[in-house]
């Protein structure tokens, strides 16, 4: 798992990671990166890579990852 944001090195829009079902592995699982505003998988040829400047980040900001991020309502709740 990242920690903090992470970006897609081809097109700059930040990516999370995930898991889906692979049933060729043992534990059955797979984990992949994906564009956080479209949920389209990162880029062919692209990897995750930290920015190294505000200027490299393209697109909605998400900041789940974000330590400092915002906190999804769902753990907000009792």
């Amino acid at each position: 798992m990242s920690y903090g944001l992470c970006i897609c090195s081809k097109c700059g829009h930040e990516v999370h990671q995930g898991s889906r079902p692979n049933p060729s592995r043992m534990d059955g699982r797979e984990l992949y990166w994906f564009h956080c505003d479209d949920k389209k998988t990162i880029c062919d040829g692209g990897h995750a890579i930290y920015p190294q400047e505000v200027s490299q980040v393209k697109g909605k900001f998400c900041g789940a990852d974000d330590y400092w991020g915002p906190i999804p309502k769902r753990r907000l709740r009792r």
